[in-house]
């Protein structure tokens, strides 16, 4: 059951609907986490933050945009730390490029809303969100 909670949720993510994905994506982590099974669990919370992370990137409004961000920053947090613990060094490699792809979208939306509101920066609307 929990590994058929892992392919439901990549189905969502593949279909661009994130926020099904982020649904399923915590039934998994939840089931995984009840089961004891430490690096699955890890997975999930990567995948979990990740999908947060694309939802915010499809967001418009940037409250919504910043708190998915930190939603899932703190996942992603959680799945290095499960991943360190139990030496699960593949996954730390997914974690930190998934903790860097959040840092560069915050870093985007940040410049997006504080330079251009002061109009320091007159083409931030031609700026790309790589990632």
């Amino acid at each position: 059951m929990a590994n058929l909670l892992y392919w439901i949720p990549s189905c969502y993510r593949n279909l661009k609907n994130y926020t099904k994905a982020i649904e399923y994506y915590q039934q998994s982590r939840n089931f995984h986490q009840h089961l004891g099974h430490d690096e699955s669990e890890a997975t999930r919370c990567m995948q979990l933050g990740n999908s947060q992370r694309l939802l915010a990137k499809n967001s418009s409004d940037r409250a919504v945009a910043f708190e998915l961000l930190s939603q899932a920053e703190q996942n992603i947090l959680q799945a290095i730390q499960i991943s360190t613990t139990g030496d699960y060094k593949e996954n730390l490699a997914y974690d930190y490029i998934v903790f860097s792809l959040i840092g560069q979208n915050a870093y985007a939306y940040r410049l997006l809303t504080t330079r251009y509101r002061k109009n320091k920066l007159p083409n931030l609307k031609n700026i790309i969100i790589l990632a």
